[in-house]
């Protein structure tokens, strides 16, 4: 019987007593598991945790830049700081914002000007603020004592830091003003009493209407062209600019310096002396003059007859204005023409006495009084270093004249 030699037999662990406790997780896996999958290592979760916080900024951003750009009180607060600015008188910074306007003065933007105006900004509620694509429109109820109005303020947005607001600011408010034109020769312009610096006056218009405009705020003022001189008053009138900040502009009625008492009895004077030397003439209708005998024209190759002229009646005289310093004077009055060879019981023969003239001041500020008759010239005389008209001169005869020895200096 042949013998086989067996093989080794697997070997058998002899427990030690300290290895029955639960496998370590480290153990191999046994047959038919799969490989655990290997950790993420450290770095990953960083990762996943900025990760998180750029999201999160994103939606902050998101939800808080819209609020920042639409957010009301920024431009509200603009506005309303302008507006208190008027009302507290602070000129220095409404004229920080204020329009400049290329054909109007700010001549009478003074403290002094505004603390004598009556009816000024008392008031102000912002009643709407609109706001789309960086710009703004803010609407106000404006009240002084005496009317009501409402105004709108347009405003752009220069951007702020990521988290900041935008800084509003108002764009270039346009104020009232008013247009004066000024009469021929005049330049003094005040308000309030305050005379205004005709270097800031920017006086423009044609060359013989001056004209200046200037921005106020909104308010009554009392103005004046003209100061008061030895033959005239000045021209006053009072003003009054809405509660508004946009295209308001109020033409200025004439305003020509009124002849006074002293002025007016100059021109009477004048008058009369020329009245007086027609009077003595002994010619029915003495040349030149505005008065003649009706019913005592000469016979066919005679002459006419003599007499004595007697003015019965004062002149009465109707002064106006031409629209600058020229004043039109219209005269009527009434005269008796006695013939020399008259009867004696003969009635004087009644003239109606009826002249024109023209009224006006010199360089030399003396009042001259020009009768009109068929014709009248005259020049304007003008400052040969400024281009300014300084007054006016009657140039005698039809013939025009460059010069004047009236607007001589």
């Amino acid at each position: 019987m042949a013998l086989r030699r067996a093989g080794p037999a697997p070997g058998r662990a002899l427990p030690l007593g300290w290895e029955d406790g639960p496998e370590p997780a480290t153990s191999a896996p046994r047959a038919g598991e799969a490989e655990p999958a290997a950790a993420r290592p450290g770095l990953s979760r960083r990762r996943l945790l900025a990760l998180g916080a750029a999201v999160l900024l994103v939606l902050a951003l998101a939800l808080a830049v819209p609020r920042l750009l639409t957010d009301p009180a920024g431009p509200e607060q603009a506005v309303s700081e302008f507006l208190q600015a008027v009302i507290d008188g602070d000129l220095e910074s409404v004229r920080e914002q204020v329009e400049d306007a290329p054909d109007a003065s700010g001549a009478a933007l003074t403290p002094e000007i505004l603390a004598g105006a009556e009816d000024t900004l008392r008031s102000f509620m912002i009643e709407d603020v609109e706001i789309a694509a960086g710009t703004a429109t803010v609407t106000a109820a404006l009240e002084t004592g005496a009317t009501a109005e409402t105004s709108t303020f347009t405003l752009t947005a220069t951007p702020g830091g990521a988290f900041s607001p935008p800084d509003w600011q108002l764009d270039p408010v346009p104020l009232p003003e008013i247009s004066i034109v000024l009469p021929l020769g005049v330049q003094d312009v005040q308000i309030n009493g305050t005379l205004l610096p005709q270097e800031e006056l920017e006086i423009g218009g044609f060359m013989h209407v001056p004209q200046v405009a200037l921005q106020v705020l909104p308010g009554t003022y009392e103005l004046s062209v003209g100061g008061e001189g030895r033959w005239v008053d000045a021209a006053e009138i009072s003003l009054t600019a809405p509660p508004t900040f946009g295209t308001w502009r109020k033409p200025v009625p004439d305003m020509v310096p009124a002849l006074n008492e002293a002025g007016r009895q100059e021109v009477r004077d004048q008058l009369e002396g020329m009245l007086a030397d027609c009077v003595e003439s002994t010619s029915p209708a003495p040349e030149g003059c505005p008065l003649a005998a009706p019913g005592t024209e000469p016979a066919e190759g005679g002459g006419a007859p003599e007499g004595t002229w007697t003015l019965t009646d004062p002149l009465e005289l109707d002064i106006d204005h031409l629209g600058g310093l020229p004043w039109t004077v219209h005269g009527t009055g009434r005269a008796q023409f006695l013939p020399e060879d008259a009867d004696e019981d003969a009635e004087p023969v009644e003239a109606e006495v009826e002249l024109d003239a023209l009224v006006f001041l010199d360089v030399d500020d003396a009042l001259q009084v020009q009768r009109i008759d068929d014709h009248l010239s005259y020049t304007y005389c003008i400052d040969v270093e400024t281009g300014e008209v300084t007054g006016m001169t009657v140039i005698d005869g039809a013939e025009e004249a460059e010069d004047s020895d009236g607007c001589e200096w």
